[in-house]
């Protein structure tokens, strides 16, 4: 009920007509019945905008105290169905609970409570100037009483009695203690201090017990000196033992087979390798040494130089030899056999390389290594197996012409002629396909790529030019991903898609997601829609309403509709996570807050010139302003209101220094006229099923 005002200055309160009436009647029958302690109040009730309100209200009456801070309530009562007609109402005060005695004594106040919402600030009770004197004749009359006694400052309620509420401070005593208003606010931090003094001396590291005396005890390494080196560690525990070099198996016995020379002892003299075999005897001294075999079952030592100018051997002369070694440093041989000596007792396996008259065999890896042809500083390295041949360059060459045909290297292979590929044809066996391939293209019948486990295709392009995977993926120029056509049905795309036709993918709910040149549309599972549309904005719509589907709309000028709810989701410490509503108007309206505080019973409140950016104020749109004092005063108005500012004054020509809270609503800029316009729904054609 935040738009209801309401005015008392159609009518003076004429409280000392209580006793105006009083004495009047004192004169005429002395003997009449008590006046009714009750004055008449007469208000008049509006909105925000000025218009009178009708109806029935539930209003509440409370006098209050205006010398107090929050204001003492004197005395309440609520009426209940107050007719109110063209905004004017009226009630006898007192008529439901009694007005206590001499209660305008004090500088009171009238509050009203319409529907539930409090009309601030009170209204000031003033007495008229005839009651003045009515009171004044009424005394010289009559023997005026003697006064009441006065309520105690601790006696909050006015009810004269001690409750316990009322002991503030908790003493069991009340009195002026506990009239005492609650603690100020903490001063301002004082200024640091002035440093501490240097603290003590840390305690040395060898300082054991802490006394700050170099103790005898505390020279752990008996050198006289009390130092850094009296708190090191004691020693490690010495490491194990090394193992001999006889003791083959490690396991730190002296087993009778590490005896390796027989002497009953085991030492560095077992570790000794076995001993060679004596060499062959000299020569003769003559050109040529011809022996039948050379047998050589150890080592061969000469201290010395012996020279041959030839070597035969198995034979009677060099013509004859089967092995000849001339001075030239040439060899013939009828064979030559590489063997590999730890390989024993197997005579055709222990053999790596065998050369004779038939050729040569290699039972290992063949390595060829030549100067790189294209770069002197380099080698390169050939290597021949039983399986393969592994080289970093294979050449084929015209060899007439020298051009070449085929290169195989590091980076590929590289064909300077047509390359043809001659099978029988996988859909007519009686005939043979033909694949050439150059630098164009792939000229072949058909393409099948299949199994290598099961033989069964699992690529093909037929010749009609259809072709059958299990996925496609297309890449860019350095192989990342653009397009994945996937074996389960599913494609991913990292780039962006062109659909000229539209696009429909089925939902889990079994209703499609349409793309279409006109927009998107997505079912709900409540049955409304999802639509985007270029021309219609963003729209969620109920299809079961055709001359109105709209159930929220933002249209491509950024204005946006609901016909739910407008919330912020908020959460709370100890209540989850709640709704907060937008307060919805009739018009458009922006609005600023603030305080204020008057200076001699004025203050001038300047507008924040952002926000007058975005209002529009003038003659015809003015700002409408609402004032709430914070502190003890006679009541405010707003005096004056302009296009950038306003102007707040105390009533009754106070000069007091009171504090305020203020609103200003200020209508928005462009749509300062708007004021429920009637919403006529876009004329575009709905988005159909296809």
């Amino acid at each position: 009920m935040s738009a209801i005002r309401y005015s008392a200055q159609a009518l003076v309160l004429v409280i000392a007509l209580l006793f105006v009436t009083e004495y009047a009647k004192a004169q005429q029958q002395p003997a009449s019945p008590a006046v009714p302690r009750q004055f008449h109040y007469q208000g008049c009730l509006t909105d925000a905008s000025g218009n009178r309100l009708s109806g029935t209200k539930t209003i509440r009456f409370e006098i209050v105290d205006l010398d107090t801070s929050p204001f003492t309530v004197l005395f309440d009562e609520t009426a209940q169905n107050i007719p109110v007609q063209d905004g004017l109402f009226e009630h006898n005060v007192g008529s439901i609970n009694a007005l206590p005695p001499l209660i305008f004594q004090k500088r009171a106040a009238i509050r009203l409570t319409v529907d539930g919402e409090t009309l601030n600030p009170p209204v000031p009770i003033l007495p008229s100037p005839v009651a003045m004197v009515a009171l004044y004749a009424d005394s010289l009359k009559q023997t005026i009483p003697a006064g009441i006694d006065g309520i105690n400052c601790w006696d909050s309620n006015g009810n004269g009695l001690k409750d316990p509420a009322e002991d503030t401070n908790a003493d069991g005593v009340w009195d002026a203690r506990d009239c005492r208003g609650m603690d100020g606010v903490n001063g301002k931090d004082g200024k640091d201090g002035k440093d501490g003094k240097d603290g003590k001396n840390g305690i040395s590291c060898w300082d054991a017990n802490g006394n700050g005396i170099n103790d005898p005890a505390e020279d752990t390494n008996g050198d006289g000196k009390f130092d850094a080196s009296d708190c090191k560690g004691a020693n490690g525990a010495n490491g194990a033992n090394g193992i001999n070099c006889w003791d083959t198996n490690g396991n730190g016995t002296n087993d009778p087979s590490e005896d390796t020379n027989g002497d009953g002892k085991f030492n560095a003299d077992d570790c000794k390798g076995p001993k060679g075999d004596p060499g062959p005897p000299g020569g003769s001294g003559s050109d040529t040494l011809i022996v039948k075999n050379i047998i050589v079952t150890g080592w061969s030592y000469h201290e010395g130089n012996e020279h041959f100018r030839r070597i035969t051997v198995g034979g009677k002369d060099s013509a004859q030899a089967a092995l000849r070694i001339d001075s030239s440093g040439e060899i013939y041989a009828r064979s030559l056999h590489i063997i590999d000596p730890d390989i024993t007792g197997l005579y055709d396996q222990n053999k790596v390389v065998e050369f004779d008259s038939s050729g040569s065999v290699h039972r290992m890896p063949e390595r060829y290594i030549t100067i790189n042809p294209r770069d002197p500083k380099k080698s390169d390295t050939t290597i021949v197996t039983g399986s393969n041949i592994r080289t970093p360059v294979i050449e084929v060459v015209n060899p007439v012409t020298g051009t070449p045909i085929v290169r195989f290297d590091s980076t590929g292979s590289y064909h300077y002629v047509r390359e043809h590929y001659i099978s029988q044809s996988i859909f007519d066996p009686t005939r043979m396909d033909t694949t050439t391939i150059d630098g164009s293209g792939v000229i072949a019948p058909s393409i099948s790529i299949n199994d290598p486990v099961t033989g069964k295709p699992v690529a093909a392009i037929e010749p009609d030019g259809e072709g059958y995977f299990r996925s496609v993926h297309i890449v860019d120029s350095l192989g990342n991903p653009l397009i994945d056509f996937n074996r389960d049905g599913t494609s991913e795309h990292s780039g962006l898609e062109t659909y000229y036709g539209g696009l429909r993918v089925l939902l889990e709910t079994g209703q499609y997601l349409q793309l279409t040149p006109f927009g998107i549309i997505l079912p709900l599972v409540n049955g409304n829609i999802i639509e985007i549309s270029p021309f219609d904005g963003i729209s969620v719509k109920d299809p079961s309403k055709p001359t109105n589907p709209y159930v929220s709309h933002i249209d491509p000028n950024g204005n946006s509709l609901f016909t739910g709810q407008k919330n912020a989701i908020i959460p709370t410490e100890h209540y989850g996570v709640r709704k907060m509503y937008v307060d919805e108007s009739t018009e458009l309206w922006f609005k600023d807050r603030g305080t204020g505080q008057l200076k001699n019973g004025i203050a001038s409140i300047q507008l924040d010139p952002m926000f007058l950016e975005t209002t529009h104020i003038d003659t015809q749109h003015p700002i409408i302003v609402k004032i709430t004092p914070t502190a003890d005063c006679n009541g405010l108005f707003v005096a004056e209101k302009a296009g950038d500012h306003f102007v707040v004054k105390e009533l009754m020509k106070g000069h007091s220094n009171a504090t305020f809270d203020w609103e200003v609503n200020a209508k928005r800029i462009h749509y300062e006229d708007a004021r429920m316009e009637l919403f006529d729904p876009p004329a575009t054609p709905r988005l159909e099923d296809k």
